[in-house]
C-alpha cells in the first residue's frame, strides 16, 4: 500500500512581542479552526528573545498562500499594536521544487 497526502507549505511570520497569549490569539484568529482563513492551521511558537512566530501549515497553498496569511496577521496584529516582521517559507514551495526538477530534467537532455 502506498499513501500520499496533499502538498503542505509551512509559512512562519515573526511578531516582535514577548506576549505569548497575544500571539496565540492572533494565531487562533488566522487559523481556519478559529474561524480565520480556510485551509490554514496556525500556532504561536516562541522564537527567541522578544520574537514569537505565528507558524502556519498551508493545507491548500494554491487557495491560501503565504502572502494572504501575511496580510491577515498584519491586520490582526495592528489591532493589538504588535509589529510584524516579514514571513518566510520554512522550506521550498511546491512551485520551487517542481521548477528545480524541471531544470534538472532539461539539463539531462
Amino acid at each position: 500500500m502506498i499513501g500520499a497526502t496533499n502538498w503542505v507549505d509551512n509559512y512562519n511570520i515573526p511578531l516582535l512581542s514577548s506576549d505569548i497569549n497575544a500571539v496565540r490569539r492572533i494565531a487562533k484568529r488566522v487559523s481556519g479552526r478559529g474561524g480565520g482563513l480556510p485551509s490554514v492551521q496556525a500556532m504561536a511558537l516562541a522564537h527567541g528573545e522578544g520574537v514569537i512566530e505565528v507558524a502556519c501549515n498551508l493545507l491548500d497553498p494554491n487557495k491560501v498562500g503565504g502572502e494572504r496569511v501575511q496580510e491577515e496577521v498584519e491586520s490582526i496584529a495592528r489591532e493589538d499594536g504588535i509589529s510584524v516582521g516579514r514571513g518566510y517559507y520554512t522550506d521550498f514551495s511546491q512551485d520551487q521544487i517542481i521548477s528545480s526538477y524541471f531544470k534538472l530534467f532539461q539539463n539531462r537532455i
